[in-house]
């Protein structure tokens, strides 16, 4: 497509994207919760002449599913989740901060305060990895679970 997308709005950034691929962001679940979450705006400018309508992607909305205990016992024991290398944790708490959880998912509610590294309630991480990916110490890896990995071997 010879594009590069660059925002400061990860909300919009995203939007951004579908738009390019001719995909509704409405039918997208992170758009309108990171917006109502107050992560960013899915609304963006006019962008007609990037579109590529011959794009291939799922046209239909997410359908919307109940959450059950087993599911949610279940995603966290095979879904790879990030973790924290309490060593290379310096507090800085960006993690927190980009969490588009909420409540937060990493956060230093074990203690309250920032006296160590935050920890992660997995029940309510949705496994984006932004903590990950924006931690400016990498200090948090994504964990392969051993259920997940003897999974893949199937």
């Amino acid at each position: 497509m010879n594009i590069l997308l660059f925002s400061t709005d990860r909300i919009a950034l995203d939007a951004t994207a579908c738009r390019v691929i001719a995909l509704n962001p409405r039918i997208v679940p992170t758009a309108i919760r990171g917006e109502k979450a107050g992560a960013g705006a899915y609304h963006s400018e006019n962008i007609e002449s990037f579109i590529d309508t011959n794009f291939i992607v799922n046209r239909t909305p997410v359908m919307s599913q109940t959450s059950s205990r087993f599911k949610t016992f279940l995603k966290n024991r095979i879904t790879p989740k990030p973790a924290i290398d309490k060593d290379k944790c310096t507090l800085c708490g960006t993690c927190v901060n980009m969490c588009p959880v909420n409540p937060k998912a990493v956060d230093y509610w074990v203690k309250g305060n920032q006296s160590g590294p935050p920890e992660y309630g997995y029940n309510r991480c949705i496994r984006c990895f932004c903590c990950q990916e924006t931690c400016p110490e990498e200090a948090i890896s994504i964990d392969n679970l051993l259920l997940a990995k003897i999974a893949s071997h199937i």
